[in-house]
């Protein structure tokens, strides 16, 4: 049974990383600069994964799907930042903080000079679990925040900053024990995002086919005759932004894995009646159209309150009978949708923006309404199973991240996952934190 106890970290000793090296319990490292890099030549279409900071997400994630790739050759030149799975991988500059770790299933990734790679070598003194979990802990967090700044540079914690942190070292017991909870619930986590992906890789698919025999419709007339609305999100004032209520969702909240709601801004539930229409809708379409455009997400049948922020558009169907949402999301996902956002993106001053206007001027190519209502019953049970499985990951994530700070300060002892309910039931108690039943 887990237990409550009264000790806590600063009863546990602690090293800096740079002791851990020299004693040859820990492996530091980052990407190579400068001459060591990998070259343009050496960029390939498949070949090693070459992980950089914008390719893991602020939940922990490594979005594989877009990263670049280099060739044996650079492999083989470039002696440093050799990551491989089950490695922590950290994010170092410009974007400071971000932690995955590499899936078992790769045996090689490249850091890049803005990711640092965290390896135990000595499972008897410092085990990898805990790696992970330590350094998305405030405890280390907090180390990051205090040196980040320190140079004139964009944030930045250089490898001999990260030399100079901080490690706390509960007994090995302990720390396989915080890993354990944690891994249980990181896996609960992917395995959800896993089947989800599957799901709706399988209704995508089948419905694709639905597309095959369509007309050419405009946008611009879907829209006047009040079928679907395309619209931006609301212009929060920065006075409107506020450390609890509804989330605010910027570009960065939309990824691989779907609504990344846990850590996004908020504001007050006054500003939802304020933004009217622009709060999500079952069954939106949202579509990242300025700073990284081009990222679409399909919002659930019961949707979490959320606004959309101005670096959104929405894509809504007000008539599924006439216009199926998920054929238009359908759509959305098509080589022909991209094709049109590519050859309107970056035509104003602004290199990576897709105007309202040249959204709604946009040709959609649907099937007639039989087959849409024919392909939407097919494609909803997997599509809502799909959504679900996100929502209920995204809970999960939430009581993680509630008893992460517990564990690592020692203000909650357990003793492997089999206290995970436990555990968790507290987490749900003490944060309203409910997994979707």
């Amino acid at each position: 049974m887990y237990s409550p106890e009264s000790a806590m970290a600063d009863e546990w000793p602690v090293a800096s990383v740079e002791a851990l090296e020299a004693r040859g319990v820990l492996l530091v490292q980052d990407g190579n600069h400068g001459a060591y890099r990998p070259r343009a030549s050496e960029i390939v279409t498949d070949g090693i994964p070459h992980i950089r900071a914008a390719d893991i997400d602020d939940g922990g994630q490594i979005h594989f799907d877009g990263v670049q790739h280099i060739a044996e050759s650079a492999w083989a030149r470039i002696k440093k930042g050799r990551a491989r799975g089950g490695d922590v991988l950290l994010t170092h500059k410009g974007t400071v903080g971000r932690v995955a770790t590499v899936p078992a299933r790769f045996d090689r990734v490249m850091c890049s000079p803005q990711t640092t790679f965290w390896r135990s070598l000595d499972s008897e003194r410092l085990d990898q679990g805990f790696v992970s979990a330590f350094l998305r802990s405030e405890v280390l967090q907090g180390q990051l925040r205090r040196v980040m700044h320190e140079s004139d540079m964009a944030p930045y914690v250089s490898l001999t900053n990260q030399r100079g942190l901080s490690v706390t070292l509960p007994p090995i017991a302990d720390q396989r024990a915080i890993a354990d909870v944690l891994g249980a619930l990181d896996g609960k986590i992917e395995s959800n995002r896993r089947v989800a992906d599957a799901a709706d890789a399988a209704w995508l698919t089948e419905l694709t086919h639905t597309l095959r025999e369509v007309s050419e419709v405009s946008v611009a007339d879907l829209i006047a005759a009040g079928t679907l609305v395309v619209n931006d999100g609301y212009r929060a004032k920065n006075s409107e932004l506020a450390d609890a209520g509804i989330p605010f969702l910027r570009a960065g909240n939309l990824t691989a894995a779907g609504l990344a709601l846990d850590n996004a801004d908020m504001v007050p539930p006054d500003v939802v009646e304020r933004a009217g229409f622009k709060v999500a809708h079952a069954w939106d379409t949202a579509f990242t159209s300025k700073g990284t455009v081009g990222r679409i997400t399909l919002v659930g049948p019961e949707p979490e309150p959320f606004v959309y922020s101005p670096q959104i558009c929405f894509w809504r169907s007000t008539t599924p009978d006439v216009l199926s949402p998920l054929v238009l999301h359908a759509w959305m996902r098509s080589a022909r949708f991209v094709a049109q956002v590519d050859s309107v993106k970056g035509q104003t001053d602004m290199a990576d923006y897709v105007s309202l206007r040249d959204q709604r001027a946009m040709m959609i190519d649907l099937p007639s309404e039989s087959a849409q209502r024919e392909g939407h019953e097919m494609a909803e049970p997997m599509a809502r199973m799909a959504c679900g499985l996100r929502r209920e990951a995204r809970a999960v994530a939430a009581i993680r991240d509630a008893l992460l700070p517990k564990l690592v300060s020692g203000r909650i002892r357990v003793r492997s996952s089999e206290d995970l309910e436990d555990v968790a039931g507290v987490a749900v108690e003490a944060h309203g934190v409910e997994i979707p039943g």
